[in-house]
């Protein structure tokens, strides 16, 4: 009589019908705290329950169970499953206060996703450690809407690999939310040996009062395998020392690649002088060359003969000849032979490269923007950084302080003390008090930008701006600059050079047959006073001593007229 029902309406299983009506029709509690007092004559093993404060749904858990969420068998209760997808810290008693119990009962378990309650503000006391090893699946902290407070300098949120042969792992989310740091020494994020994290819409403050700039928003770490693939995108650093810090620590071994990390639509506010938001770190003083560098040991201190120079085996790269220096004092050379105070064995270096720093590349920094205190810098450059692209940086500061766009690290392997290339970089924005370098870099600190397939300069009817170092392309009628050519003769490219627009010459071969006839394409277009053009019958370049069709060229061999009709 009623037809079929609509393909779009669920339809409930007999088990969630069931479901259903134990919960509305059965026991319930009124709070969370009110679940410790139930027994087994209220709700049998297998049983629900439901909580009326939280809006949760409790399963009675066997007694002998080992993965039970709750137990108050220590008490007069029982073992209880928590029957939610999604792990809500208000479900397993969180009402106030500290969130590390829960955070890290979640990156224990097999939930998905960590939801903080909206609009609530919470703390951490010490480190949460989700280890991407044990994850089934990914993880996501889904913090919109709520604030974390860290109330010591060892409260941050640890995401670590420890196995790197088990290669790329499930993923990292955090979204959303805010986190206010503790002190200089505090840290919000520290990604370690770990492939993708991504970040969106997250914030980090150092100082919730605004008066200071202080701590690490993210440390992002390799010491035995790879942090790679780092994204940060719609997210912001407020008053801190670096919002983003790459750091390299050496390790068994591990890498020093960052690559493939994205940071997108990033908005500033504060920080350090002489620190940079973006930063390159590291504890590697000295990258010697050596075969065999896993026959020192770990920790070890080494000697250099002659030099007298010292340091700490940090470790030694995966399939390469490298050994890692750190705590060094004094100069290594590629010269004398080192010694392993431990190990007793010894090399002589091969090469010598002095600090060794991260190797961010591939990678993409855009749409950075912000207001900066006095002498705080944007990005570092140094390292590896082929194939990375850093577009549109918009800072400013205020008005009689400067700050920087980039510092330029320098380490003496050669290639103007680069490791390796320089990233590609574009529209800087140098008004409102900001300057291109902190210092002056000794060497060159980009790469140039590659276009394939040609670059298309669109015409403009209009001068560009008049500054130095512009090239565009007139279209001869709007815009004609110098007025040494009619129609199309009056377009083409010109550079903008010592305060004045300077047409930039091609050069055409033609014929004197050619020169010398009016209807010719190279009388009727393009022409334009003092154009040059080869004449392969004459073997020598004629200049035009006009723009129209009729104006003579002159040989600039002996000065004799052709003059077209």
């Amino acid at each position: 009589m009623f037809g079929n029902p609509p393909s779009d309406i669920h339809q409930p299983s007999p088990a969630e019908l069931r479901d259903w009506m134990e919960l509305n029709g059965g026991p319930k509690v009124e709070t969370f705290a009110d679940l410790a007092a139930v027994d087994e004559t209220m709700v049998p093993v297998g049983g629900l329950l439901r909580c009326i404060e939280n809006g949760a749904v409790y399963e009675r858990a066997p007694g002998g169970a080992s993965d039970a969420h709750l137990d108050y068998t220590g008490g007069t209760g029982k073992k209880w499953y928590v029957r939610s997808d999604v792990y809500d810290p208000r479900f397993f008693g969180w009402s106030s206060g500290d969130m590390l119990p829960y955070l890290q009962q979640f990156a224990d378990g097999d939930w998905e996703t960590f939801r903080a309650p909206r609009g609530s503000e919470w703390t951490l006391s010490d480190t949460v450690t989700i280890v991407v090893d044990d994850l089934t699946r990914s993880k996501t902290l889904d913090l919109e809407g709520s604030v974390r407070t860290n109330t010591k300098n060892s409260a941050k949120i640890l995401i670590q690999q420890n196995d790197k042969s088990l290669g790329v792992l499930k993923y990292v989310y955090i979204n959303g939310g805010t986190t206010h740091l503790h002190s200089d020494n505090n840290i919000g994020f520290h990604i370690k040996d770990t492939r993708n994290v991504r970040f969106f819409g997250h914030e980090v403050r150092g100082d919730p009062s605004l008066l200071t700039s202080r701590g690490v928003g993210v440390l992002i770490e390799n010491e035995n395998a790879y942090a790679e693939r780092f994204m940060w995108q719609n997210c912001s650093g407020v008053n801190l020392r670096h919002t983003i810090q790459f750091h390299f620590s050496g390790g068994v071994d591990g890498g020093f690649s960052f690559a493939r990390a994205m940071v997108e639509n990033m908005t500033l506010n504060g920080g350090v002088a002489g620190e940079a938001q973006i930063a390159l770190t590291t504890d590697v003083d000295f990258a010697l060359g050596v075969t065999n560098p896993q026959n020192f040991t770990l920790g070890e201190t080494v000697t250099q003969a002659v030099t007298g120079a010292s340091g700490t085996v940090l470790g030694w790269p995966e399939a390469q000849n490298v050994l890692y220096i750190g705590s060094a004092t004094g100069d290594f050379n590629a010269t004398d032979t080192i010694t392993g105070v431990t190990s007793g064995k010894t090399r002589t270096p091969s090469s010598v490269v002095s600090p060794r720093l991260p190797n961010v590349y591939d990678s993409t920094f855009e749409n950075i923007t912000g207001n900066l205190e006095d002498g705080v810098i944007v990005m570092d450059l140094g390292g590896g950084m082929v194939g990375t692209r850093i577009m549109h940086i918009a800072c400013e500061a205020e008005a009689g302080t400067r700050a920087y766009a980039f510092r330029v690290l320098k380490n003496s392997a050669g290639l103007d003390n680069w490791t390796f290339e320089r990233p590609s970089i574009g529209d800087i924005d140098l008004s409102n008090q900001m300057d291109l370098f902190h210092g002056t870099p000794d060497s060159k600190a980009f790469s140039p930008l590659k276009i394939y397939e040609g670059l298309r300069l669109i015409p403009a009817s209009n001068p560009p701006d008049i500054l130095d170092g512009v090239m565009s392309y007139a279209d001869g009628v709007g815009w004609n600059p110098g007025g040494i050519g009619e129609g199309d003769g009056g377009a083409g490219c010109f550079l903008r050079q010592s305060g004045s627009w300077q047409r930039v010459v091609t050069f055409v071969q033609t014929n004197a047959a050619n020169l010398a006839d009016a209807n010719n394409p190279i009388n009727t277009t393009g022409k334009y006073y003092g154009k040059p053009v080869f004449s392969a019958s004459t073997n020598a370049e004629y200049r035009a001593t006009g723009a129209a069709p009729s104006a003579s060229w002159k040989s600039q061999l002996d000065g004799s007229l052709i003059t077209p009709v």
